[in-house]
């Protein structure tokens, strides 16, 4: 299937590709258009030979390789009091910090 610029600016579009100040402005000539379409069918291409790899009895996996997972567990340390957490609040009521109302404005 070759890509068509139409479909492939559309993409671009949807992707967020296009970056302008103006608009509604083409940022894509058909050079351009036509690069990406060329790019993108290169990624096609390579799903499809992936796509005829037989994996029948390869487990599913996370990772390529068996990795251990040398994470530390979790111990109670001491935390700040509160008034050290909101010594540099802009604004705050007793021990809670105080922001600008978001939800519920009139």
């Amino acid at each position: 299937m070759r890509l068509e610029r139409a479909l492939v600016s559309q993409i671009a579009r949807l992707a967020s590709l296009e970056h302008s100040e103006k608009s509604g402005e083409r940022l894509y000539d058909d050079a351009a258009l036509d690069q990406l379409a060329a790019e993108m069918q290169k990624i096609l291409d390579y799903v499809d030979d992936l796509s005829a790899l037989s994996v029948d009895g390869v487990p599913p996996t996370q990772h390529g390789v068996e990795v251990n997972s040398r994470l530390r567990e979790d111990e109670l340390s001491p935390g700040l009091t509160p008034d050290e957490a909101l010594e540099n609040a802009a604004a705050r009521s007793g021990d809670h910090l105080l922001v600008p109302q978001v939800i519920g404005e009139t």
